[in-house]
């Protein structure tokens, strides 16, 4: 379900955690590259700490309710901010934004995010039945690996942040190579 993904982390840092006006999420407007950046990073952030969060650090298990409670917690802080994001680019008129191909970037990463959120969904209702069926480490191990696709997670979050390039290439911000 967590795999650290530096792309996200180096466009949180690259842009910056301004924020903006709730005004502006709502009101259609000519926007700079930068401003439409700026609405990005709370989503970023959110999508960041979630995938590079170490749940399970100083425990002896990682199969515990309160570890799979803290995923949780950090999932959720993806909603709020995700409809942030998608009330700022419903508002956009992108005929008035001169960004060439900003409209397509913008229509690819949201897709791929719904798909991103899609997986982890599923990777979460699996961790809900092992957790309801109970067990020890090994059997929560075999359980979860009989359920999880980690195959689809890494497809999932590739496409992701494929998408996030792709709208920070449009955006012309360039992300530095690892």
């Amino acid at each position: 379900m967590i795999k650290s993904f530096l792309a996200v982390a180096i466009a949180v840092a690259l842009v910056g955690c301004a924020s903006v006006s709730s005004d502006s999420a709502t009101e259609p407007q000519e926007v700079s590259a930068y401003e439409i950046s700026r609405e990005l990073v709370p989503l970023l952030d959110a999508v960041s700490t979630f995938t590079n969060t170490d749940y399970a650090e100083g425990s002896e298990s990682p199969y515990t309710p309160q570890i799979y409670q803290a995923v949780k917690d950090t999932y959720d802080r993806i909603g709020p901010a995700k409809q942030r994001w998608m009330r700022f680019t419903d508002s956009l008129d992108y005929t008035e934004v001169d960004i060439p191909g900003l409209e397509q970037a913008v229509v690819d990463y949201n897709e791929a995010l719904d798909d991103w959120q899609d997986v982890q969904d599923d990777s979460m209702q699996v961790w809900d039945a092992c957790f309801d069926l109970g067990g020890d480490d090994m059997e929560m191990s075999m359980c979860l690996l009989a359920g999880v696709d980690p195959e689809a997670e890494g497809q999932a979050l590739d496409a992701y942040i494929s998408a996030l390039t792709q709208l920070f290439s449009t955006l012309d911000i360039s992300i530095p190579s690892s």
